[in-house]
């Protein structure tokens, strides 16, 4: 059994949405833990089972209550949130999930591993949105375990790869600098660009008070050899195809309606996903998206102290932990119960179905709109395109596939594994 872990004394904070309450002792997590058969998986010829380190640096040893099983003893999930909607909500769904109080509770957090953040939020969510996002897929999980399985069989953990491959962690004048450099070389001086440390991804598009555009990236993070992807992905990806959607005649909300427009966030985040990996020359690996799916998966399952727990097996920093925790337990209301915010498993599918089907998608075109790769050729003839801009790694289709087929290799995925999911 785990060692005791220092107490702090329970301080609910006085605001309207609370998320999450304190474990009194890790003997509860423990016996809930020992009764679920889905959270530690095997992964052969690694070592996973990692209990969280002590504040001192060291190990503590692993609790009995987690156990390793198969992927295939996971008990089924609810309904995926593909399925077809009854209500309709128009609000922001990110803005409505970012805790006020994150910097707080990660610091309580990390002196009782315990506790379960009360996170605050300054409204909360609907809770026929909140049910919707509630309900992760398992779908994918085997994938999603393969390709977790084949960085830590090589690398032996992810840090260790990022140490190897992702070079030195910028200051934050560098991030601003190859930033703005980024954006003159694609034309874009609409843009402003920001550091800041409240984030809980590395990096997103916002706008300003003002309604000006602005990527927000996240202070101390960020290494040399993967801000290059992290542009593609929110500049290269996000903003230009929301850029060039805003001349096309399916723009405005009518439009929308008119033309019948599918879900286009598949293609979006998993273009966006495809595109932070894409010019890799080591290890263009899907790892972040398979955590997420996974970590969503398991979250629905269990507390955020456990789920803390079940992701030592997978990466060694705390704080990497803590925000994976984070992203897919942000918006619950009590965190020490299961349940999920399982937004981030688009990341995953949608790059797998447009891996799926690269030889049949016109990726260039997938420039001239917010779309999704379905809706894409019967709209190209209707596309106003004299304006519309596509990033300089789009420029050779030829070049283009030819990356998109060594990531498919990376992953050890082939076409045959895709071609019997039904994406």
């Amino acid at each position: 059994s785990s060692e005791a872990l220092p107490g702090v004394p329970s301080t609910k904070p006085a605001a309207t949405f609370v998320g999450g309450s304190s474990h009194s002792a890790m003997d509860k997590a423990s016996s809930r833990l020992s009764s679920t058969s889905c959270l530690s998986l095997v992964l052969p010829h690694c070592s996973l089972e990692r209990s969280p380190p002590s504040r001192d640096g060291s190990r503590r040893p692993k609790s009995s209550g987690l156990h390793a099983t198969s992927v295939t003893s996971l008990p089924p999930l609810a309904d995926s949130i593909h399925t077809k909607r009854s209500k309709k909500w128009k609000g922001s769904v990110l803005s409505r999930v970012k805790p006020l109080n994150e910097a707080g509770e990660k610091r309580r957090f990390m002196l009782d591993f315990s506790h379960n953040p009360q996170f605050v939020y300054k409204r909360s969510l609907p809770s026929f949105v909140r049910k919707r996002y509630n309900s992760p897929s398992d779908e994918l999980m085997p994938l999603a375990l393969g390709i977790i399985r084949n960085v830590l069989r090589r690398y032996g953990s992810y840090e260790v790869h990022e140490e190897k491959n992702g070079g030195r962690v910028l200051s934050d004048a560098e991030c601003l600098k190859t930033a703005r450099m980024y954006l003159r070389e694609q034309g874009i001086s609409d843009v402003r660009v920001v550091v800041s440390r409240g984030l809980v991804p590395f990096a997103h598009m916002t706008h300003d008070k003002r309604g000006n555009t602005v990527l927000e990236m996240k202070s101390g993070v960020i290494r040399e050899h993967r801000i290059q992807g992290l542009l593609n992905h929110e500049i290269g990806t996000h903003y230009l195809r929301a850029r060039n959607d805003k001349l096309q005649p399916w723009s405005s909300k009518t439009g929308k309606r008119l033309y019948g427009l599918r879900d286009k966030n598949p293609t979006e985040e998993g273009l966006a996903s495809l595109h932070s990996v894409l010019l890799r020359s080591r290890g263009p690996y899907l790892f972040h998206s398979a955590l997420l799916y996974y970590s969503a998966c398991m979250a629905h399952r269990l507390s955020f102290s456990e789920l803390f727990y079940n992701l030592g097996q997978f990466i060694g920093s705390r704080d990497s932990q803590w925000d994976y925790c984070v992203r897919v337990k942000r918006g619950v209301m009590d965190t020490s119960k299961p349940g999920c915010f399982c937004k981030d498993q688009v990341y995953l599918k949608g790059a797998l179905q447009l891996l799926k089907h690269r030889h049949s998608i016109d990726f260039s075109a997938l420039y001239i709109g917010k779309l999704a790769w379905e809706d894409v050729e019967r709209l190209k003839p209707l596309a106003k395109r004299s304006k519309v801009i596509v990033p300089g790694f789009l420029l050779s289709e030829k070049d283009y596939q030819g990356r998109l087929t060594e990531i498919l290799k990376a992953n050890r995925l082939s076409d045959e594994m895709l071609a019997e999911l039904d994406l």
